[in-house]
């Protein structure tokens, strides 16, 4: 297992998706660290191979599932849903296809689209109100 990839997609990948999530720095730390754990629990070889993409899917799944369990426990902001927060950055920061985010949020790709430009209205309109405009 290279220690080096492995810490670096946790601290690179992981923690960013993390932290639009839940947008606290340790909150996030904590579900990416979380996420690792229960992998070296059940299948530490399985961490060798960090650079294959159903790997990364499956940190991206797990992620977002134990975001949605603790979600209750953050002080986020509740007016961006978690599944639509969660395309939003999958689908625009790490250009994810639709149908993979899809599967991570258990919704259609229709779904994904919608809540992808909601989210981004939102954000669009918060930064309007930020500036004045």
């Amino acid at each position: 297992m290279e220690v080096a990839k492995v810490s670096e997609f946790i601290n690179e990948k992981c923690y960013h998706f993390a932290n639009f999530l839940v947008d606290d720095d340790l909150q996030a730390s904590q579900l990416a660290l979380d996420v690792m754990q229960s992998f070296l629990a059940e299948a530490p070889e399985s961490l060798s191979k960090i650079e294959t993409d159903a790997l990364r899917f499956e940190f991206f799944k797990r992620i977002y599932k134990l975001a949605s369990v603790r979600r209750n426990h953050f002080k986020v902001d509740q007016h961006l849903d978690l599944s639509g927060r969660a395309a939003f950055f999958l689908t625009y920061v790490y250009q994810m296809p639709l149908l993979e985010v899809a599967k991570i949020t258990a919704s259609t790709e229709e779904q994904i689209l919608a809540k992808v430009v909601s989210v981004r209205n939102s954000i669009l309109s918060e930064q309007s109100k930020e500036r004045g405009l």
